[in-house]
């Protein structure tokens, strides 16, 4: 069990380890008088020096759309950066990190995630998921779960097992457009 807190809030993450994933339970607790609103998390994963992912880039970074694996090397962000991306559209809060021999993926998922996405900009390439935790009273206390799986096989064969094993419960359609504007897109409708 790791714990962290300041002034705003409490934060707990637990995590119980299976043979080729880790299941991760975290908790946010208000520890102010005020209600907080919108509150959400990113979830960064990266493998860091493991050699059989890729460096660089984001053609080997997926995640499902339309019942059908997305690359997030085809997709560009509002940041400019041809090697970070985030998606609101995708049928399963799973982002996958294929290696580069084709035989192991990374992935990441977070129950009620409103965005996936990556950042392949060099010195590793890592994925991410944006849990929502939503408006916390006072006191309040949201626990959102999320498992990180390092399997064998290609992304294709993570997103059937992730559908069959349902770690935790999620909507089978693309997530919708989050309440609170993402920074670059912000940015873009005031220019």
């Amino acid at each position: 069990l790791l714990t962290a807190r300041n002034q705003l809030i409490a934060l707990r993450v637990g995590l119980s380890v299976g043979t080729d994933f880790v299941d991760v339970t975290t908790s946010i607790t208000n520890l102010r008088d005020q209600s907080m609103a919108a509150v959400e998390a990113m979830f960064c994963l990266d493998p860091g020096d493991l050699h059989h992912f890729p460096e660089r880039g984001l053609d080997r970074n997926y995640l499902l759309r339309g019942g059908k694996v997305a690359s997030l090397g085809n997709e560009r962000h509002g940041s400019g950066s041809p090697n970070f991306t985030e998606s609101t559209g995708f049928d399963l809060p799973l982002t996958v990190l294929e290696s580069v021999d084709d035989r192991w993926s990374l992935g990441h998922a977070f129950e009620a995630s409103g965005l996936l996405g990556a950042n392949g900009s060099g010195g590793g390439v890592c994925v991410h998921t944006r849990p929502r935790f939503g408006d916390l009273a006072p006191g309040q206390e949201v626990v959102r779960r999320g498992r990180i799986y390092m399997a064998s096989g290609r992304a294709s064969n993570l997103f059937e097992r992730f559908q069959r094993e349902k770690p935790f419960d999620f909507e089978l359609r693309p997530a919708a457009e989050p309440r609170v504007a993402h920074p670059c897109k912000a940015q873009q409708a005031s220019r």
